[in-house]
């Protein structure tokens, strides 16, 4: 069973792009995968809500990137295996080729959490049976109980009767830019996804993100 994730966002240029898809396909999501406590790896394009892919490269000047492109998730037994040994950890031990590859992505972000919670709401499916995720990362500082109560209480019912969510899971991070995570799964690409109205939220660049899986 998942209890934990380890999620990563960021956006790639398009020369080499293909290149690194490639690789991060075939060989970084098996190498992943080969160690103790990792259970799933998924890989997804950042889409609009015509199921476009979403780059943020579409200007010249990279200093308005904001790193929308792809996000690619890992599910683990729990934070353990993200944490022993950690990313800061696996880094120096890193190919040539994982450097090279490394560094083409641009405005990366990435965040370990653990699970709070899960619904499944339709049927019981694991994370690669489903096409389509919607990501909110954020935090509420002073109001996390409200926050809380409003993804039990409102985001919930909404997402499951609305979008067709199939399994919904909220994260606490232990690591990375934000506390919470929001992560629904479904069949079909995300309608606009609802943002607590009365409660101070600061969303991460580009949250809610609404995605389509690429790989496996």
């Amino acid at each position: 069973m998942t209890r934990a994730i380890w999620g990563i966002i960021y956006d790639l240029p398009e020369q080499g792009r293909d290149d690194y898809l490639a690789w991060f396909h075939d060989v970084h999501m098996p190498e992943k995968l080969a160690r103790p406590g990792y259970q799933w790896a998924a890989h997804y394009e950042v889409s609009d809500a015509a199921g476009h892919h979403i780059s943020s490269l579409g200007a010249d000047d990279r200093d308005s990137v904001s790193g929308l492109g792809y996000i690619a998730l890992f599910g683990g037994t729990d934070t353990q295996a993200f944490l022993d040994p950690s990313p800061a950890q696996i880094k120096p031990r890193q190919t040539p080729l994982t450097r090279q590859m490394m560094g083409l992505r641009i405005i990366q972000r990435s965040f370990i959490a653990a699970e709070e919670w899960c619904i499944t709401a339709k049927a019981d499916v694991g994370m690669l049976g489903l096409a389509t995720i919607s990501l909110n990362c954020c935090d509420s500082p002073g109001h996390d109980e409200a926050f809380g109560a409003w993804c039990v209480q409102d985001l919930k019912p909404v997402l499951i009767a609305h979008n067709e969510t199939r399994v919904l899971s909220k994260f606490l991070a232990a690591t990375g830019p934000v506390k919470h995570i929001v992560l629904a799964q479904s069949d079909q690409l995300f309608d606009d996804v609802p943002i607590a109205p009365d409660i101070p939220v600061t969303h991460m660049s580009g949250s809610p993100f609404r995605a389509r899986r690429i790989a496996p």
